[in-house]
């Protein structure tokens, strides 16, 4: 089993042996183990791998430092996600998450009374650490923060057990273990009054007040203060023979409030919220208040009375519990003046005594609580303004706030916890279910369970609704609901019980917003978006280009729990999701509230956004669109729209999800046109960021629907570019159907410029194939076409794929002159094909021989690829600059270029080019090259690419004589 830890020095574990990994794979894992289960961003994993001084190509190499990681593994653990990378553990296969899992179950035995199990339950613990967490990596950035957090809850596990071995009077057993772990802690008062004590309780009074006088001069000479009230309390008390008292000092009422609501019996997970809200009563903790947000049904009343349940021994002064009505259907918010008359009455003042007035009853019930530990819960809240007058002033007490918003006012005003609340993971939802219907009949339904888990969004109330549902039918069963929620049409009205409705805390979310807010809610709902929504999405439904309305109208929405904000994309978007269950409330709102005409309308203009944008990170990146066609979908741009896209490919990643998800989008409603330029727009780019995959889903969906619905320029032009994907994945044959397809439709439609880059694409199909006289008539006839067009891009375009065939042919004088013939015809501005073509003259220039020459342009060639983050001209330049280098007599510097492009290669799924660097290693004589070549040769086998395959034989027949 593999196990990794981080309580320590950071190591992977498989059985008892550590995984060996270079420096920057440690950093890297050391990274995403900090976040568990949570996506970390690519910027803050490039500096963890490279710290100060990372590549240009940082973004693309990370990629590859992550499939290494995966490879010393032995399981793809990193995956890719929107905007980083993710790690998903257990919690018994990283020792922090066990650490924090043992401690809580520490802490309840504690809070049941149970102080020796939970004693020893916090010592094993503790045990399992070999040292500072994350160890000589802790100076990593995005490691600190949660290193700092373990440390300091090591100390503070440290601190309760010893709170618990004390109050079990074993004085004299723990101050060997305390003594050492106080004087290396000489700042934590806490440690040092537990040494006190418990040289104290051993009788040993002289060296309590020893350790009490070296604090005092520590504290004295370090910062120039005085030890805190408990260190002098303490020593007055042990000076003074006095007992040690159980409680604090202070005016207490004669019957502690005890008016916590009872918890959920089905209430789980929620480790990290736990532990957020455990910061409240962490020694030294400096916020208060802690404000627990989320969306209507999430669970925020659920955690905050299982945590505040669970810590009850912490506030001996007593537990005061009101739900402040911020969202009642019936009655409004409730008044903080009313409720500071009942928890007055309930601390002990009498009804003459409490005030009429509202500041006077504040100040009251602060000077009340001001010598108690009372822990205060305010669930449901509707603002910071109803909160505020209830909050105490003393030092001693804790306040826990539920509500939708953030309450920002009170985070900024009183140092607030934020600690808002998702829908419950997979597991956790199962959990749930387990915990109402009984874990059997779980165990027995497990898939259909999980399925359940997603289509209620992980909601707490939706999932409880949906167990009770079963419950009370007796004969029910989990595939049965599972199939009747299928229907977003009748999902929200399943998920509704007597007085609780998953619908119903929507509407309220609603009630009170500006109708801008409501209508962007409702039109938001229009758009799949797996990536994420981003400001030009809504400003585009809304037909608004200015950016800063649609920002802030989602800001208002994040507010009011409506929609979810996911942080900064790679171009600095920031992005936001819809929980699933609130998307369908929004589109029932759509659909009853706005036009059809008008959603129609609405979401042709966010697939004309996202069309124009494509295209301008096209242009932004290649230069002309040598090989792009155009339909008649209305393009659509945002005001400012340049500044989306500053970077192509890094625009391409952060839209990459979106793109394909508008693709299914318009083939569901039967929109051939926005379906096929979705998918053919921007093609290459995605070719070249490694992105087939996807492009091959969406080829194979637009294509069906145009040739479904008769569009015949949808369909030629799908061909046209998706010949260039199977070209490069491999499916040679496929390739030359599309070309030959495309070159008759084109014809048909008498459409000469599609004609004749179906023309070029016909000749690369055939030049593979290695039919040379084809090959040539057709770039020759696609040449003349574009001369007569006056269309100099394009006939340089196919002067490159000339070069290209004249060197397949071994003519290499031929393919240094259509290279700079090309290079004379090109218009500037089109980075794109002079990187082919120069790539071209220098392999041009290696096979005549011309090493040095080929050596300086390929590897300038490669520095401009890298910096455009041009995966598939890196890949290109390096598999010839490898030969270059084996050529100049430099067979290791070769090798190691040659396998970095074969990593490249793997990267694109192009298994034409895994091939041909394949068969440049085998010339490489070192032991492999026998393997090499014969891979080389199965490739083009598989392939049919009859040149390449004769060239991997011969060399195999040479070497093995």
């Amino acid at each position: 089993m593999l196990r990794f830890r981080v309580l320590g020095a950071v190591e992977a574990r498989c059985r008892e042996d550590v995984v060996p990994m270079p420096p920057k794979v440690r950093r890297l894992m050391a990274a995403v183990l900090s976040r568990p289960n949570t996506v970390v961003g690519a910027t803050d994993l490039i500096e963890a791998v490279w710290e100060s001084a990372p590549p240009a190509s940082a973004r693309e190499s990370l990629r590859i430092y992550v499939h290494r990681l995966n490879q010393a593994l032995g399981a793809s653990r990193v995956t890719t996600a929107a905007s980083g990378y993710l790690l998903t553990v257990g919690d018994d296969e990283l020792d922090s998450l066990e650490f924090e899992r043992t401690v809580r179950h520490g802490r309840e035995l504690i809070d049941r009374g149970d102080l020796t199990t939970g004693a020893a339950t916090l010592g094993r613990g503790l045990r399992m650490w070999r040292g500072p967490a994350f160890a000589e990596l802790q100076t990593l950035a995005v490691v600190r923060e949660e290193a700092t957090r373990l440390d300091e809850l090591r100390l503070t596990v440290t601190e309760e057990r010893f709170d618990a071995e004390l109050t079990l009077g074993r004085h004299g057993e723990i101050v060997a273990e305390l003594k050492p772990v106080a004087l290396a802690h000489p700042l934590r008062e806490k440690l040092r009054a537990q040494l006190m004590t418990a040289l104290w309780g051993d009788g040993r009074q002289a060296e309590a007040l020893a350790a009490y006088r070296d604090a005092a001069e520590f504290l004295a000479r370090e910062l120039g203060l005085d030890p805190g009230p408990e260190l002098r309390d303490l020593q007055q008390r042990i000076l003074r023979q006095e007992t040690y008292p159980s409680r604090p000092r202070g005016s207490a009422p004669a019957v502690v409030p005890a008016q916590l609501a009872p918890p959920n019996s089905a209430f789980t997970g929620r480790a990290r919220a736990a532990r957020a809200l455990d910061g409240l009563v962490a020694p030294g903790s400096p916020a208060p208040v802690a404000i627990v947000s989320g969306i209507a049904g999430v669970g925020k009343t659920a955690l905050a009375l299982d945590w505040a349940h669970r810590n009850v021994s912490r506030f001996p002064d007593g537990q005061l519990f009101a739900d402040l009505r911020g969202y009642d259907r019936l009655a409004g918010p409730v008044a903080p003046h009313d409720l500071l008359g009942r928890f007055l009455r309930a601390l002990g003042v009498n009804s003459e005594q409490i005030p009429a007035d509202p500041d006077e009853r504040a100040a009251l019930y602060r000077s009340v609580l001001h010598p108690l530990r009372v822990l205060i819960l305010l669930d449901n809240a509707a603002s910071a303004a109803q909160v505020r007058p209830l909050l105490p002033g003393a030092r001693g007490c804790r306040v826990v706030v539920t509500a939708r918003p953030r309450l920002e006012d009170l985070l900024i005003e009183y140092g607030a916890a934020a600690v808002p609340l998702s829908p419950l993971d997979d597991r956790e939802a199962v959990d749930l279910l387990a915990g109402v219907l009984g874990t059997p009949w779980v165990e027995r339904e497990r898939k259909d369970a999980e399925r359940l888990a997603r289509l209620c969004d992980g909601l707490p109330l939706a999932l409880r609704l949906t167990a009770a549902r079963l419950t009370s039918s007796r004969t029910g069963t989990l595939a049965e609901l599972v199939a009747q929620l299928a229907d977003r049409q009748r999902r929200l009205d399943l998920l509704s019980g007597e007085e609780l409705q998953v619908r119903s805390g929507f509407e309220l979310s609603c009630r009170d917003l500006p109708a801008p807010v409501t209508r962007a809610f409702r039109l938001l709902s229009l758009l799949d978006a797996p990536g994420g929504l981003a400001a030009w999405h809504l400003a585009a439904l809304l037909d608004q280009p200015d950016l800063s309305e649609a920002d802030a109208l989602l800001d208002e929405l994040v507010d009011a729990q409506l929609l979810q904000p996911l942080g900064v994309d790679c171009v600095g978007q920031r992005r936001f999701r819809f929980h699933d269950l609130v998307r369908l409330y929004a589109a029932e709102r759509a659909e009853a509230d706005e036009p059809e005409e008008e959603r129609h309308a609405a979401t042709l203009r966010a697939f004309g956004a996202m069309l124009a944008l494509t295209a301008h990170a096209d242009r932004a990146f290649r230069g002309e669109d040598i090989d792009e066609v155009q339909g008649t979908c209305a393009r659509w741009l945002p005001g400012d729209h340049a500044s989306l896209v500053p970077e192509p490919m890094l625009w391409l990643d952060a839209e990459r999800l979106n793109l394909s998800a508008m693709v299914r989008q318009a083939a569901r409603a039967g929109w051939s046109e926005p379906c096929w330029e979705l998918t053919a727009t921007g093609s290459m780019l995605r070719q070249r960021r490694g992105y087939q995959d996807d492009q091959l889903a969406d080829y194979e969906l637009a294509l069906e629907l145009c040739r479904r619905e008769g569009n015949l320029r949808g369909t030629a032009a799908l061909l046209l570019s998706h010949g260039g994907l199977h070209h490069q994945m491999g499916n040679l044959s496929l390739a030359a159907a599309c070309a030959s397809e495309a070159v008759d439709l084109y014809e048909r439609l008498g459409d000469k410029r599609g004609h004749a880059l179906a023309l070029a694409d016909s000749g690369v199909a055939h030049r593979v194939l290695a039919d040379w006289e084809p090959a040539l008539a057709a770039f020759e006839r696609a040449f003349e076409i574009f001369e007569d067009l006056g269309d100099l891009a394009s006939a340089a375009y196919v002067l490159f794929h000339l070069g290209a065939l004249h060197l397949r042919r071994d003519h290499f004088g031929e393919a240094q002159a259509a290279a700079e013939r090309g290079l004379a015809l090109l218009p500037p501005g089109i980075p794109e094909l002079e990187l082919h073509l120069r790539r071209t003259l220098g392999d041009s220039y290696l096979r005549q021989g011309r090493v040095e020459e080929a050596h300086d342009i390929l590897t300038d060639v490669l520095a401009s690829a890298r910096a455009r983050r041009d995966l598939f001209q890196e890949a290109e330049a390096l598999l010839v600059l490898g030969e270059t280098e084996v050529a100049a007599g430099r067979p290791a510097q070769g090798r190691a270029t040659l396998t970095l492009a074969l990593e490249q290669g793997r990267q694109l799924n192009g298994k034409n080019f895994e091939g041909r660097v394949h068969l440049a290693l085998g010339h490489i004589v070192d032991g492999r090259h026998i393997e090499h070549l014969e891979t080389a040769a199965e490739i083009f086998a598989a392939a049919n690419a009859p040149a390449w395959h004769a060239k991997a034989m011969a060399a195999l027949t040479t070497h093995r004589r």
